[in-house]
Protein backbone atom coordinates (compact mmCIF):
# COMPACT_ATOMS: atom_id res chain seq x y z
CA UNK A 1 0.00 0.00 0.00
CA UNK A 2 1.47 3.58 -0.77
CA UNK A 3 2.27 6.22 1.93
CA UNK A 4 -0.65 8.44 0.05
CA UNK A 5 -3.23 5.71 0.36
CA UNK A 6 -2.44 4.64 3.76
CA UNK A 7 -3.02 8.90 4.70
CA UNK A 8 -6.33 8.50 2.69
CA UNK A 9 -7.59 5.52 4.57
CA UNK A 10 -5.61 6.14 7.98
CA UNK A 11 -6.04 10.13 8.92
CA UNK A 12 -8.77 11.94 9.75
CA UNK A 13 -9.35 14.89 6.79
CA UNK A 14 -8.33 17.75 9.62
CA UNK A 15 -4.41 16.52 9.18
CA UNK A 16 -4.35 14.95 5.77
CA UNK A 17 -3.04 17.79 3.71
CA UNK A 18 -0.53 18.85 6.92
CA UNK A 19 1.16 15.46 6.82
CA UNK A 20 0.73 15.37 2.87
CA UNK A 21 2.20 18.50 2.52
CA UNK A 22 5.27 17.59 4.93
CA UNK A 23 5.72 14.14 2.98
CA UNK A 24 5.22 15.42 -0.43
CA UNK A 25 6.19 19.43 -0.19
CA UNK A 26 5.98 20.20 -3.80
CA UNK A 27 2.40 19.91 -4.21
CA UNK A 28 0.70 22.76 -4.33
CA UNK A 29 -1.74 24.68 -1.75
CA UNK A 30 -5.53 23.99 -1.91
CA UNK A 31 -7.37 26.75 -3.33
CA UNK A 32 -8.59 29.44 -1.23
CA UNK A 33 -12.31 28.98 -0.45
CA UNK A 34 -14.72 31.37 -2.30
CA UNK A 35 -17.49 30.96 0.66
CA UNK A 36 -18.02 33.66 1.90
CA UNK A 37 -17.51 34.21 5.43
CA UNK A 38 -20.26 33.49 8.29
CA UNK A 39 -19.49 35.12 11.68
CA UNK A 40 -20.05 34.08 15.45
CA UNK A 41 -20.95 36.57 17.96
CA UNK A 42 -20.94 34.56 21.17
CA UNK A 43 -22.01 36.80 24.70
CA UNK A 44 -19.89 35.09 26.88
CA UNK A 45 -22.21 36.72 29.50
CA UNK A 46 -25.52 36.91 28.41
CA UNK A 47 -25.82 40.42 29.90
CA UNK A 48 -24.77 43.88 29.66
CA UNK A 49 -23.92 46.78 32.68
CA UNK A 50 -25.17 49.27 30.09
CA UNK A 51 -29.14 49.51 28.57
CA UNK A 52 -28.63 51.76 25.61
CA UNK A 53 -31.56 51.89 23.47
CA UNK A 54 -29.51 51.10 20.19
CA UNK A 55 -28.22 48.19 21.27
CA UNK A 56 -30.67 44.70 21.83
CA UNK A 57 -28.51 43.94 25.83
CA UNK A 58 -25.55 45.34 24.82
CA UNK A 59 -22.57 42.53 24.33
CA UNK A 60 -19.13 42.89 25.71
CA UNK A 61 -18.02 40.20 24.15
CA UNK A 62 -14.34 38.28 24.36
CA UNK A 63 -13.15 35.62 21.97
CA UNK A 64 -9.51 34.81 21.90
CA UNK A 65 -7.97 33.25 18.79
CA UNK A 66 -8.29 29.88 18.70
CA UNK A 67 -7.63 27.24 15.58
CA UNK A 68 -7.13 29.67 13.32
CA UNK A 69 -10.38 31.59 13.19
CA UNK A 70 -10.14 34.92 13.57
CA UNK A 71 -11.85 36.29 16.76
CA UNK A 72 -12.20 40.00 17.98
CA UNK A 73 -13.81 41.49 20.80
CA UNK A 74 -16.71 44.26 21.57
CA UNK A 75 -16.93 46.72 24.75
CA UNK A 76 -18.58 49.90 25.91
CA UNK A 77 -15.11 50.37 28.18
CA UNK A 78 -17.40 51.16 31.28
CA UNK A 79 -14.51 49.23 33.03
CA UNK A 80 -11.39 49.33 33.70
CA UNK A 81 -9.13 46.45 32.28
CA UNK A 82 -5.66 45.16 32.33
CA UNK A 83 -5.13 45.59 28.46
CA UNK A 84 -1.74 44.33 28.44
CA UNK A 85 -4.03 40.88 28.21
CA UNK A 86 -4.58 41.15 24.84
CA UNK A 87 -1.21 41.64 23.27
CA UNK A 88 -0.47 37.61 22.69
CA UNK A 89 -4.01 37.75 20.56
CA UNK A 90 -4.41 38.71 17.02
CA UNK A 91 -7.52 40.47 17.22
CA UNK A 92 -9.19 40.27 13.79
CA UNK A 93 -11.39 43.44 15.19
CA UNK A 94 -11.76 45.24 18.48
CA UNK A 95 -15.29 47.36 18.38
CA UNK A 96 -15.48 50.21 20.66
CA UNK A 97 -19.15 52.13 20.77
CA UNK A 98 -19.20 55.31 21.61
CA UNK A 99 -22.21 58.28 21.67
CA UNK A 100 -20.68 61.52 23.25
CA UNK A 101 -17.28 63.27 24.71
CA UNK A 102 -18.95 64.56 27.27
CA UNK A 103 -20.96 62.66 30.29
CA UNK A 104 -24.13 64.58 29.62
CA UNK A 105 -24.27 63.74 26.15
CA UNK A 106 -22.85 60.07 26.30
CA UNK A 107 -25.62 59.37 28.52
CA UNK A 108 -28.57 60.15 26.63
CA UNK A 109 -28.11 56.91 24.74
CA UNK A 110 -25.48 54.88 26.57
CA UNK A 111 -28.07 54.92 29.99
CA UNK A 112 -25.98 53.92 32.69
CA UNK A 113 -22.52 54.35 31.66
CA UNK A 114 -19.61 56.80 32.12
CA UNK A 115 -17.42 58.79 29.92
CA UNK A 116 -14.63 59.00 32.13
CA UNK A 117 -13.21 54.97 32.64
CA UNK A 118 -14.14 55.41 27.89
CA UNK A 119 -11.85 57.95 27.86
CA UNK A 120 -9.35 56.67 30.52
CA UNK A 121 -9.56 53.30 28.42
CA UNK A 122 -8.70 54.75 25.42
CA UNK A 123 -5.31 56.06 26.46
CA UNK A 124 -4.40 52.97 28.26
CA UNK A 125 -5.16 50.95 24.99
CA UNK A 126 -3.40 53.42 22.49
CA UNK A 127 -0.09 53.28 25.15
CA UNK A 128 -0.41 50.02 25.82
CA UNK A 129 -1.15 48.40 22.43
CA UNK A 130 -0.07 50.75 20.48
CA UNK A 131 2.39 48.79 19.35
CA UNK A 132 0.44 45.75 18.58
CA UNK A 133 -0.13 44.20 14.73
CA UNK A 134 -4.08 44.51 15.37
CA UNK A 135 -3.86 47.86 16.75
CA UNK A 136 -5.14 48.94 13.14
CA UNK A 137 -8.14 47.02 13.51
CA UNK A 138 -8.93 48.80 17.23
CA UNK A 139 -12.27 50.91 15.63
CA UNK A 140 -14.13 53.13 17.46
CA UNK A 141 -17.97 53.88 16.57
CA UNK A 142 -19.65 56.73 16.99
CA UNK A 143 -23.68 55.96 17.09
CA UNK A 144 -25.00 59.79 15.66
CA UNK A 145 -28.64 61.23 17.30
CA UNK A 146 -29.86 64.60 17.25
CA UNK A 147 -28.49 65.56 20.47
CA UNK A 148 -24.95 64.47 19.91
CA UNK A 149 -23.56 65.67 16.47
CA UNK A 150 -21.88 68.73 18.03
CA UNK A 151 -19.79 66.10 19.74
CA UNK A 152 -18.21 64.03 17.03
CA UNK A 153 -15.33 66.74 16.01
CA UNK A 154 -13.84 66.34 19.40
CA UNK A 155 -14.38 62.63 19.79
CA UNK A 156 -12.48 62.18 16.07
CA UNK A 157 -10.02 64.72 16.99
CA UNK A 158 -8.99 62.36 20.23
CA UNK A 159 -8.72 58.88 18.61
CA UNK A 160 -6.52 60.77 15.51
CA UNK A 161 -4.56 61.41 18.52
CA UNK A 162 -4.84 58.19 19.83
CA UNK A 163 -3.99 57.13 16.18
CA UNK A 164 -7.17 55.30 16.16
CA UNK A 165 -9.99 54.48 13.51
CA UNK A 166 -12.76 56.46 14.27
CA UNK A 167 -16.03 56.14 12.26
CA UNK A 168 -19.96 57.58 12.54
CA UNK A 169 -23.08 55.40 12.02
CA UNK A 170 -26.82 56.17 12.59
CA UNK A 171 -28.19 55.25 15.88
CA UNK A 172 -31.20 53.32 15.93
CA UNK A 173 -33.15 51.86 18.43
CA UNK A 174 -33.46 47.82 19.34
CA UNK A 175 -34.37 44.86 20.05
CA UNK A 176 -37.03 44.69 17.45
CA UNK A 177 -40.18 44.51 19.31
CA UNK A 178 -39.25 48.16 19.66
CA UNK A 179 -38.74 48.47 16.21
CA UNK A 180 -42.53 47.52 14.97
CA UNK A 181 -43.44 49.80 17.40
CA UNK A 182 -41.38 52.26 15.83
CA UNK A 183 -43.19 51.86 12.70
CA UNK A 184 -46.47 53.72 13.26
CA UNK A 185 -45.22 55.99 16.09
CA UNK A 186 -42.06 56.81 17.79
CA UNK A 187 -41.60 54.73 21.49
CA UNK A 188 -41.82 57.21 24.16
CA UNK A 189 -38.40 58.63 25.23
CA UNK A 190 -36.84 57.86 21.69
CA UNK A 191 -37.45 60.94 20.36
CA UNK A 192 -33.82 61.46 19.85
CA UNK A 193 -33.04 58.37 17.32
CA UNK A 194 -33.49 60.15 13.93
CA UNK A 195 -32.86 57.05 11.54
CA UNK A 196 -36.13 55.56 12.56
CA UNK A 197 -38.08 52.21 11.58
CA UNK A 198 -40.86 54.92 10.22
CA UNK A 199 -38.38 56.92 8.35
CA UNK A 200 -36.63 54.34 6.38
CA UNK A 201 -39.88 52.03 5.07
CA UNK A 202 -41.54 55.65 4.01
CA UNK A 203 -38.22 55.81 1.72
CA UNK A 204 -37.85 52.81 0.26
CA UNK A 205 -41.85 52.62 -0.28
CA UNK A 206 -42.69 49.24 -1.75
CA UNK A 207 -38.91 47.46 -1.74
CA UNK A 208 -38.60 44.17 0.08
CA UNK A 209 -35.57 41.41 0.00
CA UNK A 210 -35.26 38.28 1.51
CA UNK A 211 -31.77 38.94 1.39
CA UNK A 212 -30.62 39.89 5.25
CA UNK A 213 -26.71 39.96 6.24
CA UNK A 214 -27.91 39.61 10.27
CA UNK A 215 -29.16 35.69 9.47
CA UNK A 216 -27.49 34.93 6.09
CA UNK A 217 -23.60 35.70 7.29
CA UNK A 218 -23.97 35.85 11.20
CA UNK A 219 -25.61 33.88 13.98
CA UNK A 220 -25.64 35.21 18.03
CA UNK A 221 -24.86 32.62 20.25
CA UNK A 222 -25.13 32.60 23.88
CA UNK A 223 -23.06 31.78 27.10
CA UNK A 224 -24.32 28.23 26.70
CA UNK A 225 -24.41 28.36 22.98
CA UNK A 226 -28.30 28.73 22.22
CA UNK A 227 -29.11 30.69 18.97
CA UNK A 228 -31.75 32.64 18.21
CA UNK A 229 -33.13 34.12 15.19
CA UNK A 230 -31.44 37.79 14.77
CA UNK A 231 -29.04 39.65 16.62
CA UNK A 232 -31.73 42.25 17.47
CA UNK A 233 -34.10 40.29 19.05
CA UNK A 234 -34.77 40.60 22.53
CA UNK A 235 -32.29 38.62 24.83
CA UNK A 236 -35.84 37.08 26.54
CA UNK A 237 -36.87 35.71 23.35
CA UNK A 238 -37.30 31.94 23.59
CA UNK A 239 -33.83 30.19 21.69
CA UNK A 240 -33.97 28.32 18.98
CA UNK A 241 -32.02 25.45 19.85
CA UNK A 242 -28.32 24.28 20.97
CA UNK A 243 -25.77 25.23 18.42
CA UNK A 244 -23.26 22.54 19.33
CA UNK A 245 -26.32 19.94 18.95
CA UNK A 246 -27.67 21.24 15.60
CA UNK A 247 -26.10 20.98 12.09
CA UNK A 248 -25.67 24.20 10.42
CA UNK A 249 -27.83 23.81 7.54
CA UNK A 250 -30.74 22.68 10.51
CA UNK A 251 -30.15 25.89 12.26
CA UNK A 252 -30.41 28.20 9.25
CA UNK A 253 -33.42 26.40 7.89
CA UNK A 254 -34.72 27.15 11.09
CA UNK A 255 -34.02 30.59 11.57
CA UNK A 256 -35.36 31.56 7.99
CA UNK A 257 -38.67 29.65 8.61
CA UNK A 258 -39.22 31.60 11.68
CA UNK A 259 -42.03 34.03 12.27
CA UNK A 260 -39.88 36.69 13.35
CA UNK A 261 -37.66 36.93 10.18
CA UNK A 262 -40.58 36.65 8.05
CA UNK A 263 -42.15 39.85 9.50
CA UNK A 264 -39.73 41.33 9.89
CA UNK A 265 -38.65 41.49 5.87
CA UNK A 266 -42.28 42.08 5.11
CA UNK A 267 -41.96 45.50 7.29
CA UNK A 268 -38.54 45.96 5.69
CA UNK A 269 -36.77 45.88 8.87
CA UNK A 270 -34.18 43.89 7.59
CA UNK A 271 -33.13 46.85 4.88
CA UNK A 272 -33.08 49.69 8.26
CA UNK A 273 -31.03 47.43 10.58
CA UNK A 274 -28.08 46.90 7.88
CA UNK A 275 -28.42 50.94 6.82
CA UNK A 276 -29.71 49.35 3.12
CA UNK A 277 -25.69 48.80 2.30
CA UNK A 278 -26.74 45.74 0.56
CA UNK A 279 -29.79 47.28 -1.59
CA UNK A 280 -29.47 48.70 -4.48
CA UNK A 281 -28.12 52.31 -5.13
CA UNK A 282 -31.17 53.21 -5.42
CA UNK A 283 -32.23 52.25 -2.38
CA UNK A 284 -29.54 53.38 -0.74
CA UNK A 285 -30.23 56.90 -2.05
CA UNK A 286 -33.50 57.24 -0.79
CA UNK A 287 -32.98 56.61 2.62
CA UNK A 288 -30.05 59.05 2.52
CA UNK A 289 -32.20 61.51 1.16
CA UNK A 290 -34.39 60.73 3.99
CA UNK A 291 -32.07 61.44 6.45
CA UNK A 292 -31.92 65.20 8.06
CA UNK A 293 -28.19 65.01 8.20
CA UNK A 294 -25.39 63.32 6.38
CA UNK A 295 -22.87 61.60 8.11
CA UNK A 296 -19.93 62.78 5.93
CA UNK A 297 -20.46 66.33 6.70
CA UNK A 298 -19.46 65.52 10.86
CA UNK A 299 -16.48 64.20 10.10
Amino acid sequence: MSISTLIKKSLPSSVKYKLTKFIYPHIDSPPASTKPAFEFWIDIVSGCNLRCAACPVGMPEFSPNRHDIPCGISSNLNHYYDWSLLKPLDLCNFTITVSGFTQKTYAINHKGGRIEPVLKNLVDISSTLGDSPFYKNIQVRYLVHRDNKHEVSSFKHLCDRLGLSFTVYHAYYMPIDRMFEGLEAVPSGLEYIEYSPKLVRDAIGDYRTSKCALRDGQVVLDVDGNFGVCCVESPSAPQIANFLNTPFRDMQKARFASDLCKKCIDQGINVLATYAQYEPQAVQDAVNRSLPSDLKTLI
